[in-house]
């Protein structure tokens, strides 16, 4: 199975950004996860396309308490099939 994988960067931890993405992910229908690295960077795995993984970061990089300064999508195989979008 494909993934989007998405690396967001800049002021994006301890902001509420990944239930922000958790919630627009769940709203547009999308299953994977977020969750923080070890950089201070986040990573957004979304089952779907590119244009899906786009839209999402489209909806969630303007928002008030965060500051995004790079965001990097690759597509890359995943082991498993996630079944919904956590919070990991």
């Amino acid at each position: 199975m494909r993934i989007q994988l998405i690396r967001v960067c800049g002021e994006v931890q301890n902001t509420g950004f990944r239930r922000l993405v958790w919630r627009h992910a769940k709203k547009m229908g999308l299953k994977g996860w977020v969750r923080n690295l070890p950089d201070g960077c986040v990573e957004i795995g979304v089952s779907g396309s590119r244009s899906e993984a786009e839209a999402l970061v489209e909806r969630v990089k303007t928002a008030r308490m965060i500051s995004v300064e790079s965001v990097e999508i690759l597509e890359a195989e995943a082991s498993e099939s996630p079944q919904d979008f956590e919070i990991r």
